[in-house]
């Protein structure tokens, strides 16, 4: 009997929850000792450094697909075999984007296999809509409405009627992308060796996005992604961007059913981040573990597993036949919506240098914004974010 490990990723929900008994599901049919280790986000890429410098520790592990440069970079994942992937299933089984990060910088190595899918959304308060005269279908729908939405709404009665992420936090990056990519921008080059924040359409996809400074509340200039959603469901603002998570909430916590009625949830305008995480094998395993391991991938990527997955944690499938079995007059519609459309971070080896270059900038821009009287917006993101790109460009080249 092979004895296989495995490492989670602990968010919003208990990374044990719904997953102990696919685990007790899978232990019965193979006969196959599964143990289970749960890594906090923030901490997860220290502890893979650790698996990929003493090749010791977990043999599956879940990582968020925009680490997947960074990681295929390390030399230290497992390439899959044809025949594996052949019993897996292959990309047919998946989205297209949400395939790409899971090859090697070939464009043909099998690297890693999806597993779930997460995407940002314009949660809202759907009285304060109502009431501001707005139309719930095209109030979101573009980063021009969204503007003039937020500005009937101040109109009508609510001083400060949006609030987002501002503290130093990778969410930063995950919204602004909608804006950028919406209006033809992009942070870097496809082939990973410059960086374009002040490509003109990268710049304006920044200004339309900042520019939301103007409905914030005075206490927003280092909000947490937590402190957002407190002050939504605090009904002391009326329009929030989070991830898919609080769908679950909404649909299963019973002190939140009334609210829930009221809350209204969109697709983000311009492109939607396609997020998410993926299933890798590192390449310390040995041979005797093999098959079982790609038994478990297969078992945890089935459309019935994912599906049970979701039910319980409301974690989405990344598995396509799982995914279209999902109601579509459910509330996580719009996050179908969204992953389908959506596009993820590029797979380059240096994206993770830049993600964080930019999460400080970003939220010193945000505290800037809400600290100065009529700010210039455009010289304010320059005055950040130029030094950045030239540090960069330079490390790149």
């Amino acid at each position: 009997m092979s004895e296989i490990e495995i490492s989670l990723n602990n968010s919003y929900t208990d990374a044990a929850v719904g997953f102990q008994p696919l685990l007790a599901t899978f232990q019965e049919q193979r006969r196959t000792n599964v143990s289970l280790v749960i890594y906090a986000w923030e901490h997860a890429w220290a502890e893979f450094m650790k698996i990929s410098l003493y090749e010791h520790g977990p043999i599956i592990s879940q990582t968020g697909n925009s680490w997947m440069g960074s990681l295929i970079a390390r030399n230290s994942l497992r390439t899959f075999k044809d025949r594996e992937m052949a019993e897996l299933g292959g990309q047919r089984n998946f989205l297209p984007e949400s395939w790409q990060s899971c090859l090697d910088f070939d464009n043909k190595s099998v690297i890693a296999i999806p597993w779930i899918l997460d995407t940002y959304l314009v949660y809202y308060r759907r009285d304060l809509l109502a009431k501001a005269g707005l139309d719930e279908a095209t109030a979101f729908s573009t980063p021009e409405n969204f503007h003039v939405s937020l500005q009937k709404l101040q109109d009508n009665g609510v001083n400060h009627p949006f609030a987002l992420p501002t503290f130093a936090d990778l969410s930063n990056i995950h919204l602004v992308a909608s804006w950028i990519w919406g209006q033809g921008g992009d942070f870097i080059d496809p082939e990973g060796t410059r960086i374009l924040f002040s490509k003109p359409e990268t710049r304006k996809g920044m200004k339309m996005y900042f520019d939301l400074f103007r409905f914030m509340p005075p206490e927003a200039k280092q909000l947490t992604p937590s402190d957002c959603w407190q002050l939504f469901l605090d009904g002391k603002i009326a329009v929030t961007m989070r991830n898919a998570e609080f769908l679950f909430q909404l649909k299963n916590q019973k002190s939140l059913a009334a609210f829930a009625e009221n809350v209204g949830v969109a697709v983000m305008p311009g492109v939607p981040l396609l997020g998410g995480s993926h299933l890798v094998v590192w390449k310390h395993i040995r041979a005797q573990q093999e098959q079982d391991t790609i038994q478990l991938i297969k078992f945890l990527t089935s459309p019935d597993a994912q599906l049970s997955l979701f039910e319980n944690t409301g974690l989405i499938p990344a598995n396509l036949e799982a995914l279209n079995r999902i109601d579509p007059a459910s509330i996580f519609a719009p996050a179908i919506q969204s992953v389908k459309k959506g596009r993820a971070f590029p797979r380059i080896r240096m994206w993770g240098l830049v993600e964080d270059k930019l999460v400080a900038p970003i939220a010193q821009i945000w505290y800037t914004l809400l600290s100065t009287s009529d700010p210039d917006v455009n010289q304010i993101i320059a005055d950040y974010l130029d030094p950045i790109e030239t540090r960069l460009n330079i490390t790149l080249s």
